[in-house]
């Protein structure tokens, strides 16, 4: 006769002759200062995709950050005075750049105006829309007349020829600081007068004295004025001053 066993129901502990089951292994545990060099690895991985870079040029930066919705019209004031005349074709590399730049960074209805001043001033560049620029490059007048250094000339100048528009203006200024005409209370009427909300002066590197108390600009960006790149990336800064935004590589 065969013998017969029950069979074991799927859900019934068997009971006897069986070997218990054997442990499951535990997780391996991280040593805890291992675990810190991988976080601060990956802290400095971070840090190295998202670090923010200066610029080497203008049109390797681009201006980031909220702005105004009202546009703005910032106007350039080159000094042409002897003490710049072997800087002239650098400024005009500068502007060049500018024409570039300013398309892929500023708003089409933003505006840009260039002045030169020596003992007088002169229109180098009208106001122009920046839609405008991206259309056909700037003809650029020639240099100022004259061979001291008078602003208020070129402030006049804007003055008269500014026509009202709802663009906030903004005042750059690529000057030595060496104006012979540096009045405040005048110069203070002068900018008054053309509603000017936001001012910036950029200055050869070293420049010195007391022509602060003249102007009371409120950005003094220092660059070298035989660099192109120098130049007009202070040029750039002048403009996020302007806009209320930052200059930062692409």
């Amino acid at each position: 006769m065969f013998s017969m066993t029950k069979p074991i129901a799927f859900n019934q502990p068997q009971v006897g002759g069986l070997r218990e089951l054997a442990p499951l292994p535990g997780r391996a545990r991280i040593p805890w200062w291992l675990a810190a060099l991988l976080v601060l690895a990956l802290m400095g991985g971070l840090w190295w995709f998202t670090r923010d870079e200066d610029p080497e040029s203008l049109v390797q930066s681009r201006l980031v950050g909220p702005r105004s919705p009202a546009p703005v019209s910032v106007a350039i004031l080159l000094d042409e005075s002897g003490s710049f005349t072997d800087y002239d074709q650098v400024r005009r590399q500068v502007l060049d750049q500018l024409t570039e730049w300013a398309p892929e960074n500023l708003r089409p209805d933003d505006l840009v105006t260039v002045v030169s001043f020596a003992s007088d001033a002169a229109v180098k560049m009208p106001t122009t829309r920046v839609a405008d620029l991206a259309n056909r490059p700037p003809a650029y007048a020639p240099t100022a007349p004259g061979g001291g250094t008078d602003i208020q000339p070129a402030l006049r100048l804007l003055t008269d020829g500014t026509e009202a528009t709802k663009a906030s203006v903004s005042l750059v200024a690529v000057t030595d600081t060496m104006i012979g005409d540096a009045d405040p209370d005048a110069i203070g009427d002068l900018v008054h007068g053309l509603g000017a909300t936001t001012m910036s002066v950029i200055t050869p590197t070293g420049v010195e004295g007391d022509w602060r108390d003249a102007f009371g600009w409120e950005l003094e960006i220092n660059a070298d004025a035989g660099s192109v790149d120098q130049t007009a990336l202070a040029v750039g800064e002048a403009f996020a001053h302007a806009t209320g935004q930052r200059l930062e590589a692409r």
